[in-house]
């Protein structure tokens, strides 16, 4: 089942700045009217917001939005308060590539985020490495 519909939400882009350094010179207008402190605000909120998504997506429901990039999260709020009472709301797009994982796919993936939420680099490359799927024979320079 196929469901289409138009939600009128902010691209995340324009609280990261990637819209407005991608739009430069092509007339452009922003969408996100904040700066300063409240956009600042603005941003924390979103991103928190995001970040509880993708965590309840791997943790809670083991339901994953296989294509989770900027460009298809995008969030709305009620642009009639001031921004310390907004509560956003994540718009997400392009849910058609949603997998759960097997139980195997999961724990390396977790492990995989650990490292990389520890700062372990070496750890997450490492792990990637050792449970590639592919022809082990191909890897050089393992160490």
């Amino acid at each position: 089942l196929l469901v289409e519909s138009y939600e009128e939400a902010t691209p995340l882009q324009q609280v990261l700045g990637q819209a407005k350094r991608a739009a430069v010179g092509n007339g452009s207008q922003a969408l996100v009217s904040e700066t300063g402190a409240a956009l600042q605000e603005l941003r924390d909120k979103v991103g928190g917001l995001c970040m509880k998504t993708f965590l309840q997506m791997l943790f809670k429901d083991n339901f994953i939005h296989a294509d989770m990039h900027p460009g298809n999260i995008h969030f709305r709020r009620d642009d009639a308060l001031p921004t310390a009472a907004q509560v956003p709301e994540l718009v997400v797009l392009d849910a058609g590539l949603a997998v759960q994982m097997s139980p195997k796919d999961r724990r390396n993936f977790i492990e995989v985020f650990h490292a990389l939420a520890t700062n372990n680099g070496e750890a997450a490359a490492q792990l990637m490495v050792d449970r590639s799927p592919g022809d082990q024979a191909l890897i050089r320079n393992r160490e």
